[in-house]
């Protein structure tokens, strides 16, 4: 029975290697026990910059975060982790070269009889991000533009309510926003 667990083991260690590998995004696979990497792929390598994941623990990941986590805020996620078996967030890390990049983690927490360890998969998600600041940034000037456009402008929602009423418009009916 040990021999047959022993073997299973050794599948699911292969198994989690080849997924590893055959991931685009980075993909680490850390012992819980010690936050020691076991295996990253060549992915999560270029995205930090790193020769191997020899040179990365949990505490250097974090160091690589731009706005790096309290212990406390460790703790919320890892509490998270151990309730749902998985937690997502996006931030932003920086390579160990200074290259600033954006990221979506997944961590999941994989567990057998030798022990557990997390499933650490990034995404990265540069476009995204600068794709949200441009959508957030022309949405703004098109605000401005509305609010002072010499024409009245109403929005209206789908039950025929005044949502947003521009300047001009104001001064044909001769209201305020409040009205």
């Amino acid at each position: 029975m040990q021999s047959r667990i022993s073997v299973l083991n050794l599948l699911m260690d292969i198994f989690l290697e080849a997924l590893c590998h055959n991931l685009q995004e980075g993909a680490a696979i850390i012992e819980k026990a010690s936050g020691e990497f076991i295996f990253c792929n060549q992915a999560w390598n270029t995205m930090f910059q790193i020769d191997s994941c020899a040179d990365m623990d949990m505490h250097r990941l974090n160091r690589l975060r731009k706005t790096r986590l309290s212990k406390s805020a460790i703790q919320e996620r890892l509490n998270i982790l151990e309730g749902k078996g998985e937690f997502r967030e996006q931030a932003e890390y920086v390579s160990t070269t200074g290259r600033a990049f954006w990221g979506e983690i997944v961590l999941r927490l994989l567990k057998n009889e030798d022990g557990a360890y997390y499933l650490v998969v990034i995404d990265k998600i540069d476009r995204l991000k600068e794709s949200e600041e441009r959508l957030a940034q022309d949405k703004q000037r098109f605000n401005a533009l509305l609010e002072h456009a010499s024409l009245g402008i109403v929005e209206i929602n789908k039950r025929e309510e005044s949502i947003n009423i521009n300047i001009s418009a104001l001064k044909l009916v001769g209201g305020n926003r409040q009205e």
